[in-house]
């Protein structure tokens, strides 16, 4: 189920709730929960950068510039070597920050080079997809 689907879901359920409660204060969350469920379903998935995981978990993130790239918020400490640290100092080795990954390398991404928009990678094929 994509998260435009799940929204329309959210949107039905409240929308049939707004049906038979007549509590003002309900009403009212309720009306606020089915106007953000709307906005929901009409988003692409995309959202600010500020609002990524700082966890080293992996998303897409997005600039303008390069398009969508795989990144995560970790320290180099986090996904080098034990050779590869030496050859930095402390400083560096521990420093956290966007991080981008490809096929061949990765690296820091400061400044204009971090993504301004970020969203989670896709589930995982169920085991039954062909």
């Amino acid at each position: 189920m994509t998260t435009q689907q799940r929204f329309a879901a959210i949107y039905k359920v409240i929308s049939e709730l707004l049906n038979i409660i007549d509590h003002a204060d309900s009403v009212y969350i309720l009306k606020q929960a089915a106007r953000l469920a709307r906005e929901g379903m009409e988003d692409d998935g995309w959202m600010p950068i500020e609002t990524a995981p700082k966890d080293g978990t992996e998303i897409w993130g997005y600039r303008e510039d390069s398009g969508p790239l795989l990144v995560r918020y970790t320290s180099p400490d986090a996904f080098l070597t034990d050779s590869e640290l030496e050859k930095l100092d402390e400083e560096s080795a521990f420093a956290e920050g966007w991080f981008y990954a490809d096929f061949v390398d990765g690296g820091r991404l400061d400044g204009s080079e971090v993504p301004t928009h970020w969203q989670r990678l896709p589930s995982a094929p169920a085991e039954d997809a062909q």
